[in-house]
This record gives C-alpha cells, sequence and structure tokens, in this order.
C-alpha cells in the first residue's frame, strides 16, 4: 500500500468519528520524527477557534483523529520537510475536493497544515 492510500483511509476513518459541535476548524500538524524509515508525522485536530488573521487559532485543540498521528515513510517525503509540507497539503487539497472525507471539513470553517513549530499554510476556508 501507499502512503497516499494509507492518508486517505485514515481520513474517512477519523471522518467517521463523531466530530464535537465545538470544532470550529482542523488542522494537520506535521512533527519530525527520530525514525530513519518515517522521518515525520502528520496528525489532525480540530479547534475550538478560528481566525483567518491569526494563525494561532489551531492551539485550542478540542479533538483529535483517531489514531492521532500517521507516520509518513521516507519513500513520501524523503528526509525533505519542505516536499513533506508540500506533498502533504496536496493530499490535504485533494481529501477535501472529494465527497467522503471532505465533507467533514466542509462543515466546518477552516483546514490549516503546517509545522507544529512553525507557519500553518491555511487551504481551505469559508
Amino acid at each position: 500500500m501507499t502512503f497516499e492510500y494509507d492518508f486517505k483511509a485514515w481520513l474517512i476513518g477519523s471522518a467517521s468519528t463523531a466530530v464535537p459541535a465545538s470544532v470550529r476548524a482542523f488542522s494537520f500538524n506535521l512533527c519530525e520524527l527520530d525514525d530513519d524509515g518515517s522521518p515525520f508525522g502528520v496528525e489532525l485536530i480540530g479547534s475550538s477557534e478560528f481566525d483567518i488573521e491569526d494563525l494561532d487559532w489551531a492551539c485550542d485543540e478540542v479533538w483529535a483523529a483517531a489514531p492521532r498521528m500517521l507516520e509518513i515513510p521516507v519513500a513520501f517525503s524523503s528526509h525533505s520537510w519542505e516536499l513533506c509540507l508540500a506533498r502533504v497539503k496536496q493530499l490535504v487539497v485533494a481529501a477535501i475536493d472529494e465527497d467522503d472525507a471532505g465533507e467533514v471539513f466542509k462543515t466546518r470553517e477552516g483546514v490549516a497544515v503546517g509545522f507544529v513549530d512553525g507557519d500553518l499554510d491555511l487551504v481551505w476556508h469559508r
């Protein structure tokens, strides 16, 4: 299986769980891992805050996907955080455009992608 397949399955599984009404926006948080086979990971959280002008809204977490984190294999991202960010953003945008997982995101106010210690990129908002 490919990472793209695993990512979509993870999203569909997460979207099928009850996301509380208090979630106003979603953030795909990337992080570095100490694993040569999977140098990065991604988690999906829901936040009770959303502000298009202040991306610190993602700090107000009230929900997380289960499982919380999905490891990103080196075959998908190499060891480049820039490539990892760009490729995960592509997957998220594609997921938002699809009917299954994307519908959950579109019921809220925004979706962002970024590294936990860096800036978030808003990839969709109402």
